[in-house]
């Protein structure tokens, strides 16, 4: 072997050595630096780490959207539109998790996009809703929006189908929801479409979710200090 073919294989395998080390110190490097950020030390979260060691764990955001269906723009809302989902869970509200460089109004109208081909109407921020134990697969915050669109809605992207349930029918009775989008959606009709002299007539069938009181304490906070005319 001559002497540049030596030196070759040498700095091959430095360089292996040197990216092995990187990987093998990575978690735990990680975990010192983000433990601060964890309320919780079982919790789980959404890990950033930038140029010059600097890391951030923190919850997922997600821009959700309560899709109101028209007919026609200003033809007054005929249902709601919802994703099933294709876990069995139940229905669900549009939305899903905010890109890096994204704002959140900018993702509820490409989630929409992406799981119904509606594009939006019209479109307005709502409520937080950020318990920790909202989401049994981690802690996630949803910046929940009201908007309407018109057409018709066709299942795409991560959606299995979509349902558009009438108005008088989510006045009565909900259907079963995952994690905490029953009390969420039930918040929003009180609000937005509560029959009249009926302040509170909805119930939740099954709900899915530990976190439904929360829920509906975040929603209530929501009606006391951001009202917003349906």
């Amino acid at each position: 072997m001559s002497t540049p073919e030596r030196l070759a294989l040498v700095a091959v395998l430095v360089y292996s050595i040197v990216l092995t080390a990187r990987h093998v110190n990575t978690p735990q490097k990680l975990f010192e630096l983000c433990g601060r950020d964890f309320h919780e030390p079982a919790a789980k979260g959404s890990c950033l780490c930038r140029a010059g060691d600097f890391c951030m764990c923190t919850p997922g955001l997600a821009a959700d959207v309560i899709l109101e269906l028209e007919d026609s723009p200003g033809s007054g809302v005929r249902g709601v539109v919802f994703v099933v989902r294709g876990d069995g869970r139940g229905l669900a509200m549009i939305g899903g998790f905010v890109k890096v460089g994204e704002s959140v109004e900018a993702a509820v109208r490409r989630e929409a996009l992406e799981e119904t081909g509606l594009e939006l109407t019209s479109v307005r921020q709502w409520c937080l809703f950020s318990d920790a134990k909202r989401d049994p697969r981690g802690h996630t915050a949803a910046m929940v929006h009201v908007a309407r669109a018109t057409g018709v809605p066709r299942a795409a992207d991560d959606a299995k189908a979509i349902r558009v349930v009438p108005l008088d029918q989510l006045q009565q009775q909900l259907p079963r929801f995952a994690f905490d989008h029953g009390s969420i959606v039930a918040a929003y009709m009180d609000q937005h479409h509560p029959p009249a002299g009926q302040p509170h007539p909805r119930t939740l069938v099954s709900p899915s979710s530990g976190s439904a009181a929360a829920a509906a304490a975040a929603a209530a906070a929501c009606l006391r200090t951001r009202p917003v005319a349906g």
